[in-house]
């Protein structure tokens, strides 16, 4: 991402590995504390494998175009691609 760029267009992929429960991810701004897109991935049934979940969003960068991300726990896994910037 260019430095000029203040928002980034990115494709948000969270897959669930526990067989149970919901599993999610949270992107934001580096920093920020309030606002967050939330992506939730299910089981695909109880008992099963390989739920997921998938969306496009626009984050605002910091200063230094950084964004920051958390999972839920470790039977979630986040991909995160960059499509594309707004300046």
């Amino acid at each position: 991402v260019p430095p000029h760029a203040r928002f980034v267009n990115i494709e948000l992929l969270v897959t669930n590995s526990d067989t149970a429960l919901v599993r999610t991810a949270l992107v934001r701004t580096k920093g920020d504390t309030t606002n967050a897109t939330l992506l939730a991935a299910y089981p695909v049934a109880v008992g099963v494998l390989g739920g997921f979940s998938r969306m496009f969003a626009e984050i605002e960068t910091d200063s230094s175009q950084v964004i920051q991300y958390d999972v839920s726990d470790a039977t979630a896994t986040l991909t995160i691609d960059v499509l594309g910037f707004t300046e």
